[in-house]
């Protein structure tokens, strides 16, 4: 039933687009329902792929919805089926192109791969060559000294530019300490006023 078809697209989307921690349930049972789905065939299928067109959504929200509910093989399921039919674009009323498909927030990619069996799925995401991609990397490995080291050197120039520190750079030089064993280091810094607030939950 059409009208079904888009009750339920319409209702999908609004769950993943306002997908967060406090209705992670909810969501976890609509990521389900769509797998479900994608095992039923459709009536004049013709492949698989069909029946991932009987609802109207956007396959990279229901990626990121899945990452958010912790559903991290769902989530690479969504985006490799986002990502994986490249997009079809008229050049003329006799003749189209082949673009390629859409790509994935490396941000996404990393939720997702950090999350998987696959240690190895984390260096195939292009994050180019910055300091930030470099600190993603050794945080990934477990590497607290050079995690420390760099997200130091970002310090200096957080303070020197903005005269404050960032939340993120807080948490993770926190959790690079306590990975040394530097727990006293730690605790010391989270009696700053400017650590406190931002370094709790690495703590935690």
């Amino acid at each position: 039933d059409r009208r079904v078809q888009q009750v339920m697209s319409d209702a999908t989307m609004t769950w993943f687009s306002e997908c967060d921690a406090t209705n992670v349930s909810y969501v976890r049972s609509l990521l389900e329902a769509i797998l479900y789905l994608r095992s039923q065939p459709v009536p004049k299928e013709v492949t698989r792929a069909d029946r991932d067109k009987w609802l109207e959504i956007d396959f990279l929200q229901a990626a990121e919805a899945a990452t958010v509910c912790g559903m991290h093989r769902t989530g690479l399921l969504f985006a490799e089926t986002y990502s994986g039919t490249p997009i079809v674009k008229s050049a003329t009323r006799r003749s189209s192109v082949l673009k390629d498909p859409p790509k994935l927030p490396v941000k996404l990619q990393l939720a997702i791969y950090k999350n998987l069996d696959e240690p190895d799925s984390f260096y195939g995401v292009d994050q180019g060559s910055s300091l930030s991609s470099a600190i993603e990397r050794f945080d990934y490995e477990g590497d607290g000294l050079k995690s420390m080291l760099f997200r130091g050197a970002r310090f200096g120039s957080q303070m020197r530019r903005n005269n404050a520190l960032d939340g993120v750079d807080s948490r993770g030089f926190i959790s690079s300490l306590i990975k040394l064993n530097m727990d006293s280091v730690a605790n010391a810094l989270l009696s700053t006023e400017q650590l406190r607030d931002t370094g709790e939950e690495a703590v935690d």
